[in-house]
């Protein structure tokens, strides 16, 4: 309840709900309907993320349209310098203000000569310009690269030529950043070749020190020659993406050590991990740094102009594509764009589209907050740990190797055979016999159906004594391959291969696990398997592979060897090899004959795409077992949430896998009768609000309605996952989805579970749609206490200070379609002063005992006001 007048309230005894909810329907429909508040129009997805935005464009008598010029943010502005605008080069500063999304010229003194393909970058309160390409387009004269540095002062609006020693040489397209006070540049184009070499200024000298440029020796695996690039910085490295670089030119990604120097690519491994596979190559593309995420937009391959947007996880080293809110206006493919980051903010401007034209458009992207999903860490982290584990794999060499039958029996079909039939074989003990006495008790408060129950019966529960497991043995010798498929179920992907030097023993490790994976028929590992094989052979490998293959009599593998074989390039140099002279007869007949009669081979590389895209994720099977019956007979807890409610049934080792909470109490001790309450804190969630939890825990599932999102608000906290990713979403899903309709809902559940936050956002709603909401039936199911929270509320609306805007009548929005003045014309002075008096009347003992004669003010100064 709000604080306003609390203990005078106190004294106030409500004496009916009806009343109070009968009177509120009969005072507003005094209300004036030209001033009828409709549903507030919040609109959330503006500040979504991932969303694009169309901000205001830069009119023609501020600045041009324009490409190849540069943008920096600086503190609530940004700041766009020259380009050029298809006729001429630009030396021009304009700004936008972000906050009041407009437009402006700021001070230029004496401003560069006009350029394009120069650098810019803040330092403390300057911005630094370096080098581009400067002259007359028209006349086609005085056209050469620049190697001059200058420096724009915010604060003056002055320009300041440096006098600088040993300066690298003129270019234009090269990549400049900040790092250590200092300012470096990288490769370029200085109007003869591409450049690959580095230098460095100090930028924090006094007047007196020398201004001296420093060429780095770089060390490592140096990017080739590269012009019309983009670089980043995070932490102590620099991140060069793409570029043109003639023959040479690809989607590799590097990364610069300032502190070594050193120079490395980034391999994503996105084959065996399961992801994206990285943005096609491009030049005139923008990249920003932001929450330790690489972000890549626009650019251009040939006539190819992208607007996708690409993520690169610096800590998975995993590629993304960033999926696009449904209201996004999404800019046209673009390159040569500017870009700058603000809060939390990409805005784009400019650059080059289809048919060469310039665009003066500003977009703003909404970068994503969300924490990343933990889902498959946190079930590598229940592999890797051994916790809980009741299945045991025996290999061949009798070796062991741990897990967990629940998870297994998700991803493969085959193990979920084998894991049952051992399972028939062992006899219920002690637990699980008295388990299933409680549950088919009549007397039990917590009975199952009878269908339930049968099934129960018919399948017994897990009930495994601690040092109790189901076994499967394998016919496989390497455990290290059963590592691996191990780590496949549980995360989808095999991250245990980084840091192999050796080829030859990297691709038959893989090949063991396409064996393993055939065997469990897991469709999906098998074509990750043939594709990392595909994407390896070389000259160098593809005997030593087709060997081991042949050997283990793999039709698939062998094929992907004989298809590398048949290409004369690669025919031509592997025949020549040592190698080859002491490989079988067998194979060398093969090989020969498919040279002088080639057989048709599958070539249709993207059937492998397609059969890949078919199979489940771990998501999906997840979701599958927590939904379908086939899980209940894996189930091992109950989740009861009272006397009367039927359980949910649940798996010890996945609530412990994503739950601090959990793995805690499991540890301690098993549950009685393996059930568990549900709580969050001391609520109770509805069984919807704890399905929706489930779907969380189980498959990282984070739609739900907003009434479940309420209840959940707290679940991460209280739970111990590992971030905040479901309170993060149910704040975003009440947010964005509360509204006039399941209003009274949410403002209920925020009472019950103390809820203050949310309760607010649901009174300030219910205040801008009181007019309607107060005549809804459903306002008199609301409790007494919810009845005056909005009486208060409302109270305290009017109750402001003329001087605060919200205090008027006409904060409050209105429909949409409204042509009422009160839209654009301000409440007379004289009306704010009533208002307040009689908002003021509050605080009076016989007003509060009296609220008809409160509202009866209030809304006849509203009425009057509207007909004045």
């Amino acid at each position: 309840m709000a604080d306003m007048d609390s203990k005078s309230l106190s004294n106030y005894q409500l004496h009916s709900n009806s009343s109070i909810s009968q009177y509120l329907s009969d005072a507003t429909s005094q209300i004036s309907p030209s001033i009828s508040v409709s549903s507030a129009s919040f609109e959330n997805y503006q500040t979504g993320s991932n969303c694009w935005i169309k901000m205001s464009e830069c009119d023609e008598f501020i600045g041009p349209k324009r490409s190849k010029h540069t943008m920096v943010a600086y503190g609530n502005s940004l700041y766009v310098f020259g380009g050029d605008n298809g006729k001429q080069m630009l030396n021009d500063l304009i700004t936008y203000d972000c906050n009041n999304n407009s437009w402006g010229r700021a001070l230029n003194g004496s401003p560069p000569t006009p350029r394009y393909h120069h650098t810019a970058v803040v330092y403390q309160n300057s911005m630094f310009v370096f080098g581009g390409y400067t002259g007359d387009l028209n006349s086609n004269s005085n056209l050469c690269n620049k190697n001059d540095l200058y420096e724009y002062r915010f604060s003056t609006g002055n320009w300041i030529l440096w006098n600088v020693e040993c300066a690298p040489c003129p270019r234009a397209a090269h990549g400049a950043v900040v790092y250590d006070n200092k300012l470096w540049i990288f490769a370029g184009y200085d109007g003869n070749a591409r450049l690959n070499d580095m230098w460095y200024i100090q930028l924090n000298t006094t007047q007196n020190m020398p201004k001296t440029w420093i060429e780095v020796e770089q060390t490592g695996e140096q990017p080739s020659t590269v012009c019309n690039f983009p670089i980043a910085v995070v932490q102590d490295s620099m991140y060069l993406f793409s570029g043109q670089s003639g023959a040479k030119t690809s989607n590799l990604l590097f990364k610069f050590d300032f502190k070594t120097l050193f120079w490395s690519k980034i391999r994503s491994n996105f084959i065996l991990r399961g992801t994206n596979a990285p943005p096609e190559r491009r030049s005139g593309h923008i990249m920003v740094a932001h929450d330790n995420n690489l972000y890549i937009y626009g650019g251009v391959l040939g006539n190819s102009f992208f607007h996708d947007i690409y993520s690169f996880d610096l800590e998975t080293k995993t590629w993304d594509v960033i999926a696009m809110h449904s209201k996004s206006l999404i800019p046209s493919g673009r390159s040569f764009l500017a870009a700058s980051v603000q809060n939390e903010f990409l805005y784009v401007f400019g650059g080059n589209g289809d048919q060469n034209t310039r665009s003066n458009e500003l977009y703003r992207f909404k970068l994503p907050n969300q924490p990343k999903s933990t889902l498959k860490d946190d079930f590598y982290k229940l592999l890797k740990k051994e916790m809980f584990c009741d299945l045991k794999f025996t290999c061949a060499n009798n070796q062991v190797i741990y897990a967990h039958c629940v998870i297994v029996a998700t991803r493969s079909p085959h193990c979920r055979q084998l894991i049952k039939l051992a399972k028939e074989k062992l006899k219920p003990t002690p637990a699980s016999l008295s388990a299933l006495v409680s549950l088919g008790s009549s007397s039990s408060a917590n009975s199952l159906s009878s269908l339930e129950e049968q099934r129960w019966i018919k399948s017994p529960p897990f009930c495994l004594n601690q040092d109790e497991f189901i076994e499967i043995k394998i016919n496989e010798e390497n455990p290290e391959a059963l590592r691996m498929l191990l780590e496949f179920l549980y995360t989808d992907r095999i991250v245990s291969l980084e840091g192999r030097e050796n080829e030859i023993e990297t691709l038959k490790l893989i090949v063991d696990v396409y064996k393993l994976a055939n065997q469990f028929m897991i469709p999906k590992l098998k074509k990750i398997c043939e594709n990392f094989c595909d994407s390896s052979i070389t000259c160098a490998n593809v005997l030593s592979l087709l060997r081991y293959v042949d050997s283990l009599n793999l039709p698939a593998l062998k094929e992907s060897c004989m298809k590398f074989l048949a290409k004369d390039i690669n025919f031509n140099q592997v025949i020549m090899l040592t190698e080859f002279e002491q490989l079988q007869s067998s194979l060398m007949v093969e090989i020969i004959r498919l040279r002088q009669t080639p057989r048709k081979l599958n070539t249709n590389d993207h059937m492998n795409e397609m059969i890949i895209d078919k199979c489940t994720s771990l998501e999906q099977d997840l979701e599958n077992f927590l939904l379908k019956e086939v899980g209940n007979e894996f189930s091992d807890i109950l989740i009861i949430l009272n006397e009367n409610s039927k359980p949910l049934f649940s798996h010890k080792c996945i609530l412990a896998a994503r739950c601090a909470y959990f793995e805690a109490y499991f540890r301690s001790f098993m549950p009685k009768e393996r059930k568990v309450l549900m709580t969050i804190g001391d609520t109770i969630p509805p069984r919807q609000a704890c399905i929706s939890l489930l779907r969380y825990i189980y498959f990282d599932d984070v739609n739900m309605p907003p009434e479940d999102a309420l209840y959940l608000f707290s679940a991460s906290h209280y739970f111990q996952f590992s971030n905040s990713r479901l309170h993060i979403f149910c704040k975003q899903n009440l947010e964005a989805n509360v509204s006039k309709n399941n209003v009274f809902d949410i403002l209920e559940a925020a009472d019950k579970i103390k809820d203050d936050y949310m309760k607010n956002f649901a009174l300030k709603i219910v205040r801008t749609n009181f007019a309607e909401l107060a005549r809804s039936n459903r306002i008199k199911k609301l409790s007494k206490e919810l009845l005056l929270d909005i009486i208060v509320d409302l109270s305290n609306f009017f109750i402001q200070k003329p001087s605060t805007p919200t205090a008027t009548l006409h904060s409050l929005s209105l429909p949409a379609n409204s042509h009422h003045r009160a839209s654009s014309t301000p409440t007379s002075p004289s009306f704010n002063s009533h208002l307040i008096a009689v908002s003021n009347s509050s605080n009076q003992s016989h007003t509060l005992h009296n609220p008809n004669a409160l509202f009866q003010n209030i809304l006849t100064l509203i009425n009057d006001e509207s007909k004045s």
